[in-house]
């Protein structure tokens, strides 16, 4: 006489079947995969001093751990290398947490800091992936969560294999810790918490999107359907956006060979992306030295910028009126930029063209706003030496303003006009900002622009279309009769 197996066993083991034991129930893993937890448990509890930050974030994002990941402080990334790749990594932590605002600052923090925009899609878009794959282990369907799984894991280094399958497991001791106590995770009745890992919206233009909910007691099919729909929705706009960043790339490297065609074979041209000068921006800086007759450029900051201004200088003096050089003054506060800037001047044999001065950041006071203090350049002494030598020869001024960087404070940069106006208050000065892009240059341009308006100084704003952002304003000379401006 043969026995009936009990129902629920024999539904237990179908669902083993399709993705494997229950949750909570450990899957058994190979060595290589049980020796990769262990060094994320290891690497957790290492100190700073102890563990590479970018490894310790690298391996938290490979695995899954979105909640320590997400809590990762801003500060504690503003000085590292590897800073906008990091934010980033934050960013899809934050995004699996469905925190749709903490997502997208880290985003435009990895954006302005330099992260390439294909590398923002890839990580959101692995994000959607990550999502779709516990959605398709909770409709017990194994290989279409092991793809995805896959995708939310590729191209991010370390061992495919290895991460894919540690992704997989820990992702579903998440899920399991999100069902109500006493659910049958593989009954018909599944219900789960109402924050199932939905998927932040991946771009800003996918933002119209409807927010994912749960699962009900009508199961997982409606769930995975409409997941699929938005990521239709979502691959749809990034393949958008990666063409349009193809095309900006494209432009981009157009202006570098055209930069390094302008030097050859004086120099070969270093990075320049990132913390130096854009490419693109390097050629309207060119055009604004060979078109205007400069009698004196100042540079806040230095680097490849300081080498392109001395090469235009050299190559523009030829066809001058008068041909007499035109002094070049630079100012950085970090010592190691300094060296770099004068070993780069010096391999173009253009060291004597540019006076690169190493200038500590000061707390300077400025009375037009409020006697507010700004941690600036040492470099007033200087201009106002510079202003003396040059006497009413410095009639048109360039001014690039390049630093310092913004996580010195908060409107770092804004002293340069006012320092500038108070040593040259009768020239003509076209300032030219690079980082335009980010909001605390933007309010920097407004506090010019109130500062002008209060001098009674005519002046015209133009915004570049550039890699960051970039922006310049033109400022006429005044005239002095009977010892009064006008």
């Amino acid at each position: 006489m043969s026995r009936t197996k009990p129902r629920g066993k024999r539904r237990k083991r179908n669902a083993e079947r399709e993705i494997g034991p229950a949750i909570g129930v450990p899957t058994p893993l190979g060595p290589a995969v049980a020796d990769l937890l262990q060094r994320n448990r290891e690497v957790q509890t290492l100190s700073p001093s102890s563990a590479s930050l970018f490894e310790r974030t690298r391996m938290q994002w490979q695995f899954g751990d979105w909640e320590t990941l997400a809590g990762l402080d801003p500060e504690d990334l503003v000085d590292h290398p590897d800073r906008a790749t990091l934010a980033l990594l934050v960013a899809g932590a934050r995004q699996q947490l469905a925190d749709q605002i903490g997502a997208r600052c880290f985003v435009e923090l990895a954006r302005e800091w330099g992260c390439e925009q294909t590398l923002i899609a890839q990580v959101l878009i692995a994000g959607v992936h990550n999502t779709l794959g516990c959605v398709a282990a909770l409709s017990h369907h194994q290989s279409r969560a092991h793809e995805h799984f896959k995708a939310a894991v590729e191209g991010m280094g370390g061992d495919p294999r290895l991460t894919w399958q540690a992704r997989s497991g820990h992702q579903l001791g998440l899920i399991k810790s999100l069902l109500q106590p006493g659910c049958d995770f593989h009954g018909p009745g599944v219900k789960a918490r109402p924050l199932l890992m939905a998927p932040a919206t991946a771009v800003d233009a996918a933002g119209a999107d409807q927010p994912i909910t749960a699962p009900d007691e009508s199961g997982n099919a409606a769930l995975a359907k409409q997941l699929d729909i938005q990521l239709a929705r979502r691959c749809s706009v990034l393949e958008k956006l990666v063409t349009s960043e193809i095309q900006k790339s494209s432009r981009r490297l157009e202006a570098f060979l055209s930069i390094q065609s302008y030097l050859q074979p004086v120099y070969l041209m270093p990075a320049m992306h990132g913390w130096p000068i854009s490419p693109e921006l390097a050629q309207h800086l060119i055009g604004m030295i060979e078109n205007n007759s400069y009698n004196l450029i100042i540079e806040f900051g230095s680097g490849v910028s300081t080498l392109i201004i001395a090469e235009a200088l050299r190559r523009s003096t030829g066809w001058r009126e008068p041909a007499v050089p035109v002094p070049q003054v630079a100012f950085e506060h970090l010592d190691l930029y300094h060296q770099k800037t004068m070993v780069m001047l010096k391999h173009a044999q253009v060291e004597n063209a540019a006076r690169v001065v190493l200038s500590p950041l000061v707390d300077e006071i400025f009375t037009c706003r409020c006697n507010l203090s700004y941690r600036y350049y040492e470099c007033q002494a200087l201009l106002n030496e510079v202003a003396a030598s040059c006497g009413e020869s410095a009639k048109k001024i360039l001014v690039f303003v390049d630093g310092p960087p913004g996580a010195t404070g908060k409107h770092a940069r804004y002293p340069a006009l006012p320092l500038v106006l108070t040593c040259f208050p009768a020239a003509a000065i076209d300032v030219l900002l690079d980082d335009y892009q980010r909001d605390d240059e933007q309010e920097i341009v407004t506090m010019w622009r109130e500062d002008l308006e209060a001098l009674g100084r005519k002046f015209k704003i133009t915004k570049l279309k550039v890699e960051k952002g970039a922006c310049v304003i033109e400022i006429p000379g005044r005239t002095v009769t009977g010892g009064e401006f006008s």
